[in-house]
């Protein structure tokens, strides 16, 4: 017999039994698994398809735009002309009572900020 603790004298390696998989450590596995599945589909899966259709809303308005088809000056125009009168009172004493003057002024003005 080979001698294998040498503190020691005559102890001899004796084969253990392997231990039995614990219960209560393969339910916690089971457990975190199917949480992180849980994640996935109520967390991860819904932001991917909101990311993936709002991307797909951006192309199709650069393209409107590029197009054409889309003009945003004419609505801003819209919603420049439904002002309240204390709204276009208070324009009227920078000048910018006149949509087309504002339509000049504003891009110089953001230029400079």
């Amino acid at each position: 017999m080979a001698r294998l603790n040498p503190a020691k004298p005559g102890a001899t390696h004796k084969a253990r039994p392997c231990p039995l998989p614990d219960p209560a450590a393969q339910a916690t596995l089971e457990h975190r698994a199917l949480m992180l599945l849980l994640v996935g589909l109520i967390v991860i899966l819904p932001m991917a398809l909101i990311t993936a259709a709002l991307a797909r809303e951006a192309s199709g308005l650069y393209q409107r735009l590029q197009a054409g088809a889309l003009d945003p000056m004419r609505y801003f125009r819209g919603l420049f002309d439904a002002l309240p009168k204390v709204i276009t009172n208070l324009l009227d004493r920078f000048g910018l009572v006149d949509f087309d003057v504002l339509q000049q002024r504003l891009p110089a003005a953001l230029a400079q900020a």
